[in-house]
């Protein structure tokens, strides 16, 4: 990894928000490889973790270190109660009438 900047920080923070990993490497990175390369955006990734890892331990942080070490990876929800409700699932929950 030569530096971490912008694209660094938007590729982690899409991983992290459970975006797919060679779309992100497309979108961010492909500049650094060949896009749609599975095996460049995990290595990518692997880099990214361990450089910001450095950073903070230099800056006398240790366990952020340890959580960025740590495999980071959104879980899509599959619970039911954490489903967005629709504006009139919302409504009729509340009691909320269209008044026009």
């Amino acid at each position: 990894m030569r530096r971490l900047g912008l694209p660094q920080f938007a590729f982690l923070r899409g991983y992290v928000n459970g975006l797919p990993l060679e779309d992100l490497w497309d979108r961010y990175l492909y500049i650094d490889g060949d896009p749609h390369d599975e095996r460049l955006a995990k290595r990518a990734l692997k880099e990214i973790r361990e450089a910001m890892a450095q950073v903070a331990l230099r800056g006398g942080k240790p366990g952020t270190a340890r959580l960025l070490r740590m495999r980071l990876q959104a879980k899509p929800s599959t619970d039911a109660a954490s489903r967005v409700p629709t504006v009139a699932e919302f409504a009729e929950e509340q009691g909320i009438e269209d008044d026009r």
